[in-house]
């Protein structure tokens, strides 16, 4: 068999392929951050079932799981005033997405239930005409938007944001009406997996609290002479005690000051505080009056925003010592926002047990999300400027060598220790390899000519440093910036 003549085998334009090497590397960055690292960070998260009893004499049961969100609040005209609306437009395009991937990563986890802990919208209370209002729902729908075949039951609770809190001149007369028209009662009990979900609306609680402690009257006199009010609600639920209620609320549960959160809380702690529409902490008032009434086995709540684990205690209605009898963990669930104070946003999965047990009969974890900011200031900005150094370097190399190895490029010498020749038959014909590939140098009439300002040689107009380097970023980026923009579309 005949060998061929060996083939000088070389890089072509060296400077291209450099164009194709930043271009590769940010297709690659901006696919995984924009999409793969949301369903990677979510992959590694498990329903929490390894603690909950699933057999019974009937055989294996299933245990329903639960997917609880907090503070997604969903970003508006008015939610940074000042900012200028060109800037706010892009803020709520990179918000919206970050919900969206978040929110279609979330359910590879297939959810039974979705349980929203209020301020779905930044701007849900504000004086909004019917159409801005209807407008700024359908946004909400669409972000969080479910498969049509596959009916997920959602509730919500509201938030300080939704209905307001307190009074204020920005605040709409009709905010709790459009709540309950558009996300349901303010107030529910819903049966589910063998569990009673305990939903209240924190933010009334609150409202009535304060005219309840005016009025002077105790929780019994204020019930029957505000049959609908949220204080009433509660009241009631001491005579229809499961011994599995799960409590849901969206501002925290009184506790010292200054206590711990546990170690997925990324700073400082929660604070009693409030302020014109806001209450970061329900009284130790209310507090106990809620756990006495409800005496769940859990208590979820949101508001907060960054992560917390506190233990409770708190005495039965009929205890009159007035000591702690009982003790229950609140969980805060983090927000599911990328711009609300926390660098890794998460939600919450809980597991429900349908045996009635000794055993826990429920379980729950965070699950976080990926922190988008650390991806544009760890990841992308580095990135920009490597790119950016890179394309220079090769401009400032291409002119100073006059264009040399426009087209093609040596074989450093380094590399030489590494030569190999090895023969491969390819559809019968013996091809000898020969490695590191040779290089072959374009003759010039004159090496010595410059082209620093473009000028003609040897048949070829060469630019100059600038302008090679800003057609190189064009080159290397639209690619890039087109799937970025394809995905920013495709999430809003």
């Amino acid at each position: 068999m005949a060998l061929s003549r060996p083939r000088r085998l070389f890089i072509g334009k060296p400077y291209g392929f450099i164009q194709h090497v930043v271009q590769i590397m940010w297709v690659g960055l901006i696919s995984f951050n924009e999409m793969g690292a949301f369903r990677n960070r979510v992959s590694k998260c498990a329903w929490p079932d390894a603690s909950l009893e699933l057999s019974s004499p009937d055989g294996l049961q299933m245990p329903t799981h639960v997917l609880v969100l907090a503070d997604p609040q969903i970003l508006d005209s008015q939610s940074y005033p000042g900012r200028h609306p060109l800037l706010l437009w892009l803020t709520r395009v990179l918000v919206d997405g970050y919900l969206r991937k978040s929110w279609n990563a979330a359910m590879r986890l297939k959810p039974d239930m979705v349980i929203f802990l209020g301020d779905m919208m930044d701007g849900g209370r504000y004086a909004l005409s019917d159409e801005q209002y209807e407008e700024y729902y359908q946004r909400f729908r669409r972000i969080f938007r479910t498969d049509p075949a596959h009916s997920l039951p959602t509730y919500y609770i509201p938030g300080n944001h939704d209905v307001g809190l307190g009074q204020s001149s920005r605040s709409s007369d009709r905010a709790v009406a459009r709540y309950t028209s558009h996300f349901g009662p303010l107030n529910q009990v819903v049966e589910v997996g063998q569990h009673t979900f305990i939903l209240v609306d924190a933010p009334g609680l609150v409202e009535e609290e304060v005219q309840r402690a005016r009025s002077g009257h105790l929780y019994d006199g204020w019930a029957e002479r505000n049959p609908s009010g949220t204080i009433a609600f509660v009241h009631d639920l001491a005579s229809r005690r499961t011994g599995q209620n799960v409590l849901f609320t969206h501002i925290p549960l009184a506790r010292p000051e200054g206590a711990a959160c546990g170690p997925f809380r990324e700073h400082g702690t929660i604070r009693e505080g409030w302020g014109s529409g806001y209450q970061n902490t329900l009284s130790a008032q209310t507090s106990q009056f809620l756990l006495q009434n409800t005496q769940p086995l859990l208590a979820m709540s949101g508001d907060d925003h960054d992560y917390c684990e506190f233990w409770h205690t708190y005495g039965t209605p009929d205890d009159f010592t007035g000591s702690p009898t009982k003790s229950v963990m609140e969980v805060t669930v983090k927000s599911f926002s990328m711009v609300m104070g926390v660098r890794n946003p998460g939600f919450q999965l809980l597991s429900l047990s349908p045996i009635r047990s000794t055993r826990e009969t429920l379980a729950t974890s965070p699950c976080l999300l990926p922190d988008q900011l650390g991806t544009y200031l760890s990841i992308y900005l580095p990135a920009l400027l490597l790119s950016v150094l890179v394309l220079m370097a090769s401009n400032v190399h291409r002119v100073r060598t006059n264009n040399r190895w426009t087209e093609h490029v040596p074989i450093p010498e380094c590399m030489q220790w590494m030569r190999f020749e090895r023969t491969i038959v390819i559809r019968g014909r013996a091809l000898r390899v020969v490695f590191p590939f040779q290089s072959a140098k374009i003759p010039r009439a004159d090496d010595t000519l410059t082209d620093i300002k473009g000028d003609w040689k040897d048949g070829h107009s060469y630019p100059g440093v600038w302008r090679g380097f800003l057609g190189d970023v064009v080159s290397a980026a639209w690619m890039p910036v087109l799937i970025f923009a394809g995905f920013a579309w495709w999430a809003n």
